[in-house]
């Protein structure tokens, strides 16, 4: 979804926070750390959690502050830009989640991103904290979308 709202240049405005959301390389190495160091948490249901998770605004702003020119309008707005941008780049991040998009609705985007309610077992608390989301952990992230987005080999000379 971000890499989308990132090549559409626009996000949803959302209430809620982004509970439910790890950076993918804190999760790899958490994961790795378990099948390698923690063997006795192997077999064990995971649910992920970020206690330290900005808002969903608070992160588009993160992203905007690492160089995307990214506006923020209502989620029925976003929403229909999203879906016929889908239509018409079939290959694009948005297409790959049109079908999730199509029956969305702010609430349920709200409460899919704030996560579920967890178990005993979680990453991102107690045992494997998660680092915080801040400029210096987004930027990495959305230079490598931009980078895919946009590889050097198609960009203007």
């Amino acid at each position: 979804m971000i890499a989308g709202c990132i090549e559409l240049g626009s996000a949803p405005s959302l209430d809620g926070d982004l509970g439910g959301v790890l950076p993918v390389d804190y999760l790899s190495t958490v994961i790795a750390e378990v099948v390698t160091r923690d063997r006795e948490r192997i077999g064990r249901h995971y649910d992920f959690v970020n206690p330290k998770a900005p808002t969903f605004t608070g992160f588009v702003d993160l992203v905007r502050t690492a160089g995307c020119d990214i506006e923020t309008v209502p989620y029925e707005e976003w929403r229909t830009k999203a879906l016929q941008y889908a239509k018409a780049n079939r290959q694009s991040p948005l297409a790959r989640i049109a079908a999730v998009v199509d029956g969305l609705t702010k609430q349920d985007l709200e409460v899919m991103l704030a996560g579920s309610p967890v178990g005993r077992d979680a990453f991102g608390s107690e045992h494997y904290p998660c680092p915080p989301v801040d400029a210096s952990t987004v930027q990495p992230y959305v230079a490598r979308i931009s980078a895919a987005l946009c590889p050097p080999d198609k960009k203007a000379a």
